[in-house]
């Protein structure tokens, strides 16, 4: 059985300037949706945001804007960032046979 990894996990496995590049657009495409709660997205420090703060953004989009959750997943950085953890945790499993 594996663990569940939440979104807040996955996005500590991100450098600074890759979580930078997920929020600046997440909230620039909450600003195109017209979203009001991008403004307190809009109000935080994305140079410095969190794992818990792209955590939380990644939660309100995911149950009010789900399209826009898929577009940001597929942004490239944060297929790199999957492509890596998946790639990391099939050589786990093949080196434990």
């Amino acid at each position: 059985m594996t663990d569940v990894i939440t979104p807040t996990d996955a996005y500590r496995k991100l450098d600074q300037t890759q979580r930078t590049a997920l929020a600046r657009e997440c909230i620039a495409q909450l600003n195109l949706d017209g979203d009001p709660a991008c403004r307190r997205f809009a109000q935080m420090d994305v140079s410095a945001v969190t794992p818990e703060q792209l955590g939380a953004m990644h939660e309100h989009v995911a149950h009010r804007h789900p399209a826009i959750l898929e577009m940001v997943l597929r942004h490239p950085i944060f297929t790199g960032v999957l492509a890596a953890f998946a790639a990391r945790e099939l050589n786990k499993y093949l080196h434990r046979q």
